[in-house]
């Protein structure tokens, strides 16, 4: 057992459990508060406080970090017995919340589940893109596990077998698979994507910008080499 104090007051940290297994061991542990009065005591306290919590963000992001079900495709919260849904357009702006005030630092270095999946369920609005030969390739970063990925569709396989010949040239590898209905992907790995911001400013200047939108950390030897390149080129460009 341990205390902490915080913001907020104090905490009591409880370890509860060891778990022994293949996969190595866990912890189970729980915080509850010290000092904390409830606001607003009573079945009719819980109605105000959800109404309250309902009208800001921040509110949003507590109740789905507590009682947050991990969907890969809704933003739904467990509310008794049943589900309640809402739009995943409230997700950009829990996590703008999150960070505002500091929360979205912490959290990141924990690798919540449910942290994570609120983070891979932002709306894929204004994509981050570079180009290559007049085609565009989508940039994406997937947090769960931590991979850096580029992807191309095209409609005519010959065009992408063209390109990915192109890209062969300079030592980048592109892996070319049917994508839905009459379409083909060209595909990056992360070590391919960062090939490419090498030699390709255009590349760095969307590293950059993914970099910002995701607020990537150094955690990795991808990431930091990531956020060297998007925030200064190579010696041998200069």
């Amino acid at each position: 057992m341990a205390w902490a104090s915080v913001r907020y007051g104090s905490l009591r940290i409880y370890l509860s459990t060891l778990n022994l297994n293949e996969k190595g061991p866990s912890l189970r542990w729980y915080i509850r508060a010290k000092s904390w009065v409830q606001q607003w005591p009573g079945k009719e306290g819980k109605r105000l406080a959800k109404r309250v919590a309902e009208q800001h963000p921040l509110g949003h992001l507590a109740r789905y970090l507590g009682d947050g079900e991990r969907h890969s495709h809704n933003l739904r919260f467990a509310v008794g017995n049943s589900d309640e849904v809402k739009p995943k357009t409230l997700v950009p702006e829990m996590l703008r919340a999150a960070y505002d005030v500091g929360y979205g630092v912490l959290l990141d270095p924990l690798d919540s589940d449910r942290w994570l999946t609120l983070e891979n369920l932002q709306p894929k609005r204004d994509p981050v893109h570079a180009t290559f030969q007049g085609c565009a390739f989508w940039i994406n970063y997937y947090k769960g596990n931590r991979t850096l990925q580029a992807c191309a569709l095209f409609k005519d396989p010959e065009e992408a077998s063209r390109i990915a010949r192109a890209l062969a040239k300079l030592g980048v590898e592109a892996r070319m698979h049917p994508w839905k209905t009459g379409y083909y992907a060209l595909e990056l790995s992360g070590r391919y994507v960062l090939k490419m911001a090498e030699l390709c400013p255009e590349w760095r200047r969307a590293l950059g910008e993914l970099a910002q939108k995701r607020n990537m950390q150094p955690k990795t030897p991808m990431l930091r080499r990531l956020l060297e390149l998007a925030e200064n080129p190579p010696a041998s460009q200069n």
